[in-house]
């Protein structure tokens, strides 16, 4: 239950990939228990930008405990069971429809487009074609979703070779997509020292993971850092500048 619970969270924190968005939007038209599930957990919020709000994610887990995650069953019989039915399928046509609205006011956010930076650049790691390295492995990991295992793999790797570049950066991007984004930060931090190589997003991805957890202060943190993208005219440069005019 908890589970069902961080899911519909998860997506109203922008977290999922355009894929996974289009699976949530499905179960919201398919299963109306599910709609019912995420129209209690907007009627928690005071509007749909509240939605981080940890207070309200508090109160939403009482709620959400005290009723055992669905309504409770009175009156039992054809009629009742009929207006159930006939009111769940009303609700989720309207969660549907505010779901597309929020989808909407949030598509330019800067979360959002950090979001899409990341499932547009490091969906998947590049693996070299030939006989198979212990990188391809962990970058196969990644690949198949298994980002814990990524992570332990590039670990391993950055362990036998710290100046490995490539294993830094997606030790960085295992983390980020766990998601442990402070272990993510500890990457691209590091990530960062490699003043060599021609091109290291390290400082663009620091501000896209502070962006991705959106504790109190990390938006503070975050735009200097894309100032700096454009100023030193650091790798991702357009997608700093379009972060910080959605700012």
């Amino acid at each position: 239950m908890e589970d069902h619970m961080q899911y519909i969270d998860d997506f109203f924190q922008g977290k999922f990939s355009p894929e996974e968005v289009k699976v949530f939007e499905e179960k919201i038209n398919n299963d109306p228990a599910f709609a019912a599930n995420v129209a209690f957990y907007l009627s928690a919020k005071q509007s749909a930008r509240d939605v981080v709000d940890e207070e309200k994610k508090k109160r939403y887990r009482e709620l959400y405990s005290a009723t055992n995650g669905h309504q409770s069953e009175e009156q039992p019989g054809k009629v009742r069971r009929m207006y159930y039915a006939s009111r769940v399928a009303l609700v989720a046509a309207i969660v549907a429809a505010i779901v597309v609205t929020i989808i909407n006011l949030q598509s330019d956010s800067p979360q959002a487009l950090a979001n899409n930076y990341i499932n547009k650049n490091y969906k998947e790691l590049s693996v070299t074609m030939g006989k198979e390295t212990d990188m391809q492995r962990a970058a196969n990991l990644y690949n198949e979703g298994k980002y814990k295992e990524a992570l332990a793999a590039f670990q391993d790797l950055i362990q036998l070779d710290s100046s490995s570049f490539q294993a830094v950066q997606y030790a960085g991007m295992s983390a980020l997509r766990i998601p442990d984004y402070d272990k993510a930060l500890h990457y691209f931090r590091q990530l960062e020292s490699f003043r060599a190589q021609f091109a290291n997003p390290a400082v663009l991805l620091q501000a896209v993971t502070l962006l991705k957890r959106n504790h109190e202060g990390d938006k503070k943190q975050a735009k200097p850092l894309l100032q700096r993208v454009i100023n030193e005219n650091l790798d991702g440069k357009p997608t700093a500048e379009k972060l910080l005019r959605e700012w």
